[in-house]
């Protein structure tokens, strides 16, 4: 009995251990790639975003093969050049529809001021950040969870 008691022990030692590394190992999560993605806005200027005018979500798209981007602002859609070097970007300026609107005035202002101010992003998982020449965050999108 001794001998088979000291046999399962370091069996079961080898199982339990086994098991642990197996729960604590994780892959990392995928980011999601900025081309190719809808980035709904979830932040700007460090206030919370909600939605647009009548309702609509507030977003900027990725098109690679003419390097531009595309939207909507709040109140208008929009549209224009970007370039990429690294985790470097640089906006041109957006050209946008003239539509005036009750609600998403600021909100698109306040974008155009921060697509033209960015200078570096960062996608981590589902979350796109774009940042000044400081590193300070001026927006943060969310991949769309239809992509």
């Amino acid at each position: 009995m001794k001998l088979l008691h000291t046999s399962v022990l370091p069996i079961a030692l080898l199982a339990l251990t086994a098991c642990q590394e197996a729960t604590n190992t994780s892959a990392p999560a995928e980011s999601a790639p900025l081309i190719g993605s809808v980035w709904n806005l979830v932040e700007l200027a460090g206030n919370p975003e909600s939605t647009g005018d009548e309702g609509k979500t507030i977003f900027v798209e990725f098109n690679q093969e003419d390097q531009r981007y595309f939207g909507f602002a709040g109140c208008n859609n929009y549209q224009g050049k970007y370039s990429i070097d690294g985790s470097d970007i640089d906006f041109g300026i957006a050209a946008a529809t003239k539509k005036m609107c009750q609600q998403g005035m600021q909100q698109e202002d306040a974008l155009f001021v921060a697509l033209d101010q960015t200078t570096n992003y960062q996608i981590t998982g589902s979350t796109l950040t774009l940042s000044d020449a400081s590193g300070q965050t001026l927006a943060v999108f969310r991949v769309a969870a239809n992509n």
